[in-house]
Parts: structure tokens; C-alpha cells; sequence
């Protein structure tokens, strides 16, 4: 359950209007936050782009795309403009299910933060399938 891999973190479950910060060592701090009757884990990421390449910006809409392969991964933006990578986690997950919502994130952040710097000379092409 929820409570189960929050207490392996040192961490207890938010009540509504609150969130929790969860750190790892390698991996950027995620924050638990509970809205209504679910949770939500998110894993805030840079501002959205101001360089309007329409290439990064399809690409940042696919990962709300049911056929991503980031899926139940979501986008958004904050109210600052700030991109924000969420999913929802129910409180009886498994603390395997938990430990998984937070590696999809991770794995997420890590395919699109390249996309997020501001460009050099050159942008990195990516080959194979990177969403779907």
C-alpha cells in the first residue's frame, strides 16, 4: 500500500491540501500530493520552452497522447508556466506500483529534459521510438 512504501521513505501520507517532497539520490525530488479521493505524484521540470519550436512542442503533447509510451504519465503546466509531469496513485497501490509510478517518471524527465534546454548549434536527434 501507499502508506507502506511512504513509511520505507520516512515519509507519511499527505492530507488533503498538503504534499510530501520525496528525495532519491540520483533522481530528482518528487512531490506526493493529495487531491480529493486519490493521490497525486508529480515531478516538476523546467519552464515551457520560450523558443516556440514546434517540434518540441508536438513532442511535448504526445506524452498526454493515449498511444505515448509514457503512458499514465501526464503534462501539464503550472499556473507560473512552469511543465509539470504527474500520474495519479491510488492509496492502495502496491509499494512495487508506487516504486514503478516513480521510475515512469523519472524515465520520463530523463527523455524530455534534452528537449527543454535551449538549443546550441546543433540539436541532438533521437533514434527509435520515443514515444510511441
Amino acid at each position: 500500500m501507499l502508506v507502506e512504501w511512504l513509511k520505507g521513505l520516512g515519509q507519511s501520507l499527505p492530507a488533503a491540501g498538503e504534499s510530501r517532497c520525496i528525495r532519491f539520490e540520483s533522481s530528482p525530488e518528487l512531490w506526493l500530493e493529495r487531491m480529493g479521493d486519490q493521490y497525486v505524484l508529480a515531478l516538476p521540470m523546467a519552464p515551457l520552452p520560450s523558443n516556440g519550436l514546434s517540434g518540441v512542442m508536438l513532442l511535448l503533447l504526445q506524452v498526454n497522447s493515449p498511444m505515448s509510451a509514457l503512458q499514465p504519465t501526464r503534462l501539464t503546466a503550472d499556473s507560473s508556466g512552469r511543465l509539470l509531469l504527474w500520474l495519479p496513485l491510488e492509496e492502495l497501490a502496491s509499494p512495487e506500483a508506487c516504486q514503478s509510478a516513480c521510475d515512469l517518471l523519472h524515465s520520463a524527465y530523463g527523455a524530455l529534459q534534452p528537449l527543454l534546454q535551449e538549443p546550441e548549434e546543433s540539436i541532438v536527434i533521437q533514434t527509435g521510438n520515443f514515444f510511441v
